[in-house]
């Protein structure tokens, strides 16, 4: 008989403390945390009888019997602990006394989504457990900056963002040409892709045939988070200054390019100049005192000459020569010519009479 007592107490014993685990009702408050984040979960206890921390256990676990934290008989007892919040927990020891059963949970990750969670406290001069603090957590991670992108070939504007948790809702507003306001457009296509890190990234399409905007907008629904992108597909007018810019290079071209014209009529002019042959000057007869011989003037272009000779032939006419020489053999020449010519006046007043009258 006493051996049968003692396995019914073992086994109702073993009942008692399964049902600790066990969530006692559903969560009722929505609790929110950001990916990489604490959270806060604030528990506060009222008791009817003064806390004995020697005495008492308490459970912070979820519906799925994870086990989150555990206090027992005056301090933290690990070894009950989900392998998922291993180092993660903490909890205010020395304001439990006061009914301080909060709980901080560090570094949120997407797995705590959605979780419930329930404080379960006993003490051992109470016959049953009480239940505090249901609470569901939702996690979010927040969406990078939208993007628009437009293809006028297709007419059709594309918004892409990604790095955000749960789903989030995308909408279009529009202000088109014939009613003149904004307006949601209902016809586009979104396609959300679950990412390897369990984030979503999202593109979204819509048609742009006669809109003159269009702004794409990213909803969270669990932060709340709201983020949008707008774009205006009406090209702007270019600005004062930026005509005054074009206007000045337009000018200075001109001027430049007027001058490179005006530069080289004045190179070809110059080439012309020097390389056309010289003009003979006209031949000075020399009236020498009874001299057979005319010289003429002797022009200079660069370093050649041209000599104009004449002789005079016995029978009266006049035979002339020209001869291209060099600025040297110009002075030479010349020299010559005029010792020729003194030789010739001497040898003429030197002539006697007689041979004058032959």
């Amino acid at each position: 008989m006493v051996g049968v007592m003692t396995y019914v107490l073992s086994a109702l014993s073993l009942v008692f403390h399964l049902f600790l685990l066990l969530p006692l009702s559903s969560a009722n408050i929505i609790k929110n945390g950001t990916i990489g984040f604490s959270w806060l979960w604030q528990c506060q206890c009222t008791f009817s009888k003064p806390f004995q921390p020697e005495e008492s256990l308490i459970y912070w676990q979820s519906k799925a019997l994870i086990v989150a934290h555990v206090y027992a008989k005056g301090k933290e007892e690990f070894k009950y602990q989900h392998q998922l919040f291993k180092n993660r927990t903490k909890i205010f020891p020395d304001q439990l006394s006061s009914g301080n059963f909060s709980l901080v949970i560090e570094s949120l990750m997407l797995k705590d989504d959605k979780t419930a969670f329930e404080v379960i406290f006993i003490n051992s001069t109470s016959d049953q457990p009480e239940k505090l603090c249901q609470v569901t957590l939702h996690v979010s991670a927040p969406f990078h900056e939208p993007k628009i992108e437009i293809n006028q070939d297709e007419k059709i504007a594309t918004c892409s963002t990604k790095g955000g948790y749960p789903k989030p809702e995308v909408t279009w507003r529009s202000g088109d040409l014939l009613e003149g306001h904004e307006r949601t457009l209902e016809l586009h296509e979104t396609t959300i892709t679950n990412e390897t890190d369990d984030t979503y990234s999202i593109r979204s399409t819509v048609n742009i045939t006669g809109l003159l905007k269009v702004t794409c907008t990213v909803y969270n629904p669990t932060s709340h988070q709201t983020l949008s992108a707008t774009t205006d597909m009406t090209p702007s007018p270019p600005t004062p200054v930026f005509a005054v810019v074009c206007f000045s290079l337009s000018v200075a071209a001109a001027l430049i390019i007027l001058y490179c014209i005006n530069r080289r009529c004045n190179q070809t002019n110059g080439k012309v100049s020097e390389n056309s042959p010289p003009s003979p000057e006209d031949p000075t007869d020399s009236n020498m005192s009874g001299g057979n011989v005319h010289e003429g003037s002797v022009s200079q272009t660069g370093t050649r000459a041209v000599i104009f000779r004449s002789t005079r032939k016995s029978d009266g006419s006049v035979d002339s020569e020209t001869n291209n020489l060099s600025t040297a053999d110009t002075d030479a020449e010349q020299e010559k010519q005029e010792q020729s010519v003194s030789v010739k006046i001497l040898d003429e007043t030197n002539t006697p009479e007689s041979d004058k009258d032959k």
